[in-house]
């Protein structure tokens, strides 16, 4: 009787000293800071989209640039919507601004094929191995480029007025309708902020 009875107790002790072990396992897992890497397992159209973004917005740009481009997007997606759906707008690749197929107006340019060292960075993001250091950014744009697009957009109105025919380039740039100040202005009222310049491109909120 003495044996089962102390064989018994160990069990229960061994169980209870396992049961703490566990509890104090996921405590130490829960108050140990998460990175914070995309949710929703990224798939290879998901780094596709990544890695032709960084090839088509600033492809000499820095690490340090994409990576924070890689984040304004992963930032701004629904939670249910993947990262393909947030950078394409369900119009496939091609030019910011633009849409096609039905789909809606694309955030971002994806019109150039990416490299392989695109593809790796955007795994890397996507993996959580790359962090983003610009707290809440979700959108960027480059400044000089936008006045530089804007002036050709206003002489090409011009040449429309004299009644010269457009070329499908032409076409193209009269969409740029702001200047760099007049999309500062349109945020800012948006309550947006400037976060970080990186590279002469502008992160905001």
């Amino acid at each position: 009787m003495a044996t089962r009875n102390n064989a018994a107790a160990a069990a229960l002790a061994a169980g209870a000293i396992a049961t703490l072990s566990l509890g104090v396992g996921v405590a130490v897992f829960l108050a140990r800071p998460q990175k914070s890497s995309p949710q929703g397992g990224p798939g290879p159209l998901d780094v596709e989209a990544l890695g032709r973004m960084f090839a088509s917005e600033n492809p000499r740009g820095s690490e340090r640039l994409k990576i924070e481009q890689a984040w304004t997007q992963i930032r701004s997606k629904k939670p249910a919507q993947s990262l393909y759906e947030r950078i394409t707008a369900g119009s496939g690749w091609g030019s910011q601004g633009e849409r096609a197929g039905g789909g809606g107006v694309r955030p971002v340019s994806t019109k150039n094929p990416a490299s392989p060292a695109d593809l790796a960075l955007a795994q890397r993001i996507l993996d959580g191995m790359a962090e983003s250091i610009v707290p809440g950014a979700k959108q960027f744009f480059e400044p000089a480029q936008q006045d530089r697009l804007y002036r050709l957009a206003q002489a090409i109105k011009d040449k429309r007025g004299t009644g010269h025919e457009l070329s499908e380039r032409d076409r193209h740039l009269l969409r740029y309708r702001s200047d760099a100040e007049g999309i500062r202005r349109r945020w800012q009222e948006d309550g947006a902020q400037r976060v970080d310049t990186i590279d002469g491109i502008e992160f905001w909120t």
